[in-house]
């Protein structure tokens, strides 16, 4: 069976108060401007912001593996879900955020659920099997799709070069965010085109009505002596395998891997993406998590 796995846009923007993010993408290197309001959570007919800021970040897109052409219909073995909670969460960059942490926990599914209430599906609850994979995955510091730990029945969206405590950047900005708009239209098909599936497979992924659990991991994979914003072959360590490196833009050796069950991203069941309702605008700035629905 194919994977329905697809590689995360790497960020750098100066939008968001934490360390430098890197971003040195792979293959086609675009340009692109942050919009002061990033496009999210918009009804059909609403239109685009249109003022930007100067802030210019890389965006590089890598090819997605194709999506899968059967649903799974097998569990993880042994899952393990919870609701940890997402009250009173803080909503602004945590530096050293431990990953096990039910701070970490509830900042995953609080990105995914504010998105998937926006097109009327259900919240996801935590997965830890899920998450044990993740960590398996994320631990081999090796930048690719794997599904090597467990079963392989899940889907995942993987995200290189932003740490634990900006959580929210990854899942909100990039996985969301940034792939709204190239989503195929109309909503409601089931086979929409797919030409361009790897600037929007994060987002049906997070969004996919089908899928009920999540399990994230994000490990640090810096030598001990060496901060992660430097370049990524600093003292003859490389950061992250399988990333570019370079003296003016090595990826931080940060390794993200977040695994979904049931697998998104079925050919032929596209319908499970639905239109979204327009609950307002929910992104990461620089004073945190911000929207109507948080």
């Amino acid at each position: 069976m194919r994977s329905s796995t697809l590689t995360a846009l790497m960020f750098s923007a100066s939008v968001m108060a934490s360390p430098i993010m890197v971003t040195v993408l792979d293959e086609i290197v675009k340009t692109a401007v942050v919009l002061e309001v990033v496009t999210v959570h918009q009804g059909a007919n609403q239109a685009a912001p249109t003022q930007a800021t100067s802030v210019v970040v890389n965006i590089d897109a890598v090819q997605a593996q194709e999506p899968a052409d059967i649903a799974i219909s097998v569990a993880p073995v042994a899952t393990e879900t919870s609701t940890p909670s997402t009250n009173g969460l803080p909503l602004t960059y945590q530096p050293n955020l431990d990953t096990e942490s039910a701070t970490y926990q509830g900042l995953v599914l609080l990105n995914h659920n504010v998105h998937r209430a926006n097109h009327s599906v259900s919240e996801l609850v935590w997965n830890s099997t899920l998450a044990t994979y993740a960590e398996e995955i994320a631990k081999t510091c090796f930048y690719n799709h794997s599904k090597a730990a467990g079963d392989g029945d899940y889907g995942q969206n993987i995200g290189a070069g932003i740490e634990a405590g900006n959580i929210s950047a990854l899942i909100t900005n990039i996985f969301y965010d940034n792939e709204t708009e190239y989503y195929p239209q109309p909503y409601g098909q089931e086979a929409p085109d797919r030409s361009a599936f790897e600037s929007w497979g994060h987002f049906s992924q997070m969004v996919w009505s089908d899928t009920t659990s999540v399990g994230c991991y994000t490990y640090d994979c810096s030598p001990a002596s060496q901060p992660t914003t430097q370049d990524c072959n600093a003292s003859g360590q490389p950061y992250l395998a399988n990333t570019k490196c370079g003296p003016t833009g090595g990826t931080p050796a940060v390794f993200t891997v977040c695994n979904y069950y049931p697998e998104g991203n079925i050919a032929g069941e596209y319908q499970a993406v639905k239109a979204p309702v327009g609950h307002g605008i929910v992104q990461m700035t620089e004073n945190g998590l911000m929207g109507p629905d948080l």
